[in-house]
C-alpha cells in the first residue's frame, strides 16, 4: 500500500503537465461552486435584511389584543419574541387652528428594535421610557417654540360627538368635542419623518410602552417572531385560539403573515405560493442539479483524460499483483493530492470573484434606504 502511495506521488511529479491541467480543472470547478454559493447566500441575506428594514422583523401579526394575552403568549417555547404596539392616546394640543390634537401610540422596546419606524428618525432619539415622545418633523416646524428636549403639558382625553365616543383616528368633525380625562406631561426626545392626513386635524407621534404597563393595556398589536419560521402556520392558529382572537365569517383567525419574509426563509406552505408551490420546488431542484452537473462534468472529464493516459501504467501494476481496489485507491489518492491546493485556493478566489460581482451590482443598483421623504405613518391608516 505504501508503494502505491509513493507511486502516486512520483506519477504526479513525472507528469507535471497533466497534473497541472488536472489541478487547474479542479480549481475552475471549485471556484465556480464557491462563487455561486457566496452569491446566492449574499443576495438571500440582502433580501432578508432589506425586507426586515422595510417591513419589520416579524412573522405574524395579531391586532386588538389585550396586553395580558400577549404576556401569556410570550411564554410559548416556539416564540422568539413579540414586538408590541400598545395603547392609543389622544391629547388636546390646541383649541384653535387646524391641528388640534397630538395622536400618540406607545411601543415597547422590542418594537423599536425590530420594526422599520426606527429608520424614520431625523433627529434626537427614540423614546426609552414612559413620558418620552418622538413627534413628527412637521410638528416642530409648525410650533418652533418646541424643540428636542422641550417639556409639553397636554390634556389627555377622548373625542366625542353627540355623546358618543369617537374612534381614535376618526376624521375631524366640526361638531365634535374633546372630553378631558387628565393632564399629562411629555418630554420631546426626537423628530421623525412621519405624516398623516390633514383631515385628522392632528400630529402623529410615538411614545414608549413600559413592560410593567403592558398587562393594563388594551387594543394592542402584537408582532410575533418565531424561533423557527417553518412552524409559523402550524403554531399560530393554536396561539390565536389561546389568545381568543376573533374569527372571520369562514371561521379563520384574523392573523396577518409577513409573507415576503417567510418566502425568503423558504417556508413552503400553499398559503404563500398557492398552486405554484410545486413549480417552485421543481425550479429549485433543477437549479441545484444543474450546478452540481456542471461541477461533476468538469471533474469527470478531467480525470478521465488523466486515467486514459495512465491505462498502460495501471496495466503494469495489475500484472504485478495490484488488486482492482488498490488501483482505485491509487487513482483516488492522486485525485485528492491534486485537489487539496486548488480547493483551498478556490475559497479565496471564489470570495474575490463574488465580491467583485457584488460590489459592481451594488454600485449600479443598490439604493440605501433609511426612511426619508417617502416615509408615511402606516400604523395610522
Amino acid at each position: 500500500m505504501k508503494i502505491l502511495s509513493e507511486y502516486s506521488i512520483q506519477n504526479i511529479k513525472k507528469n507535471k503537465l497533466t497534473s497541472i491541467g488536472t489541478a487547474f480543472s479542479v480549481l475552475v470547478a471549485a471556484v465556480f461552486i464557491t462563487t455561486i454559493f457566496i452569491l446566492v447566500q449574499s443576495f438571500w441575506s440582502w433580501f432578508v435584511d432589506n425586507e426586515i428594514m422595510m417591513n419589520g422583523n416579524w412573522h405574524s401579526q395579531i391586532a386588538n389584543i389585550d396586553g395580558e394575552k400577549i404576556i401569556e403568549a410570550a411564554q410559548d417555547e416556539s416564540i422568539d419574541f413579540i414586538s408590541v404596539m400598545g395603547d392609543f392616546q389622544t391629547c388636546l394640543f390646541s383649541e384653535t387652528g387646524e391641528n388640534n390634537y397630538l395622536f400618540i401610540r406607545n411601543c415597547d422596546e422590542n418594537y423599536w428594535k425590530n420594526m422599520p419606524d426606527q429608520y424614520y428618525v431625523l433627529s434626537g432619539r427614540i423614546p426609552e421610557k414612559s413620558g418620552e415622545i418622538i413627534v413628527s418633523s412637521k410638528f416642530l416646524q409648525d410650533n418652533p417654540k418646541y424643540q428636542i428636549g422641550s417639556v409639553i403639558v397636554l390634556q389627555e382625553g377622548k373625542r366625542s360627538i353627540e355623546g358618543n365616543e369617537m374612534e381614535f383616528l376618526s376624521v375631524w368633525q366640526e361638531a365634535e368635542i374633546f372630553v378631558p380625562e387628565g393632564i399629562k406631561e411629555f418630554v420631546i426626545v426626537g423628530s421623525m419623518d412621519i405624516s398623516m392626513y390633514s383631515a385628522y386635524h392632528g400630529y402623529p407621534s410615538y411614545g414608549y410602552l413600559e413592560s410593567k404597563e403592558l398587562a393594563k393595556t388594551d387594543d394592542c398589536i402584537a408582532y410575533i417572531r418565531f424561533k423557527n419560521p417553518q412552524v409559523v402556520f402550524h403554531h399560530m392558529p393554536k396561539i390565536a385560539d389561546r389568545m381568543n382572537v376573533e374569527t372571520d365569517e369562514m371561521g379563520n383567525y384574523e392573523i396577518n403573515y409577513n409573507e415576503r419574509l417567510l418566502r425568503y426563509y423558504a417556508v413552503l406552505d400553499k398559503r404563500l405560493y398557492g398552486k405554484d408551490i410545486g413549480k417552485l420546488l421543481l425550479v429549485i431542484m433543477l437549479v441545484v442539479i444543474l450546478v452540481w452537473l456542471v461541477f461533476w462534468y468538469i471533474l469527470k472529464a478531467t480525470f478521465l483524460i488523466s486515467q486514459k493516459k495512465r491505462n498502460h501504467q495501471l496495466g503494469i501494476l495489475k500484472s504485478l499483483g495490484a488488486t482492482p481496489g488498490q488501483l482505485q485507491r491509487c487513482i483516488l489518492e492522486e485525485g485528492i493530492l491534486l485537489s487539496i491546493l486548488p480547493i483551498v485556493l478556490a475559497n479565496f478566489l471564489g470570495v474575490g470573484f463574488a465580491s467583485l460581482i457584488l460590489n459592481k451590482y451594488a454600485s449600479l443598483n443598490f439604493i440605501h434606504w433609511k426612511g426619508g421623504e417617502n416615509a408615511i405613518f402606516l400604523q395610522y391608516q
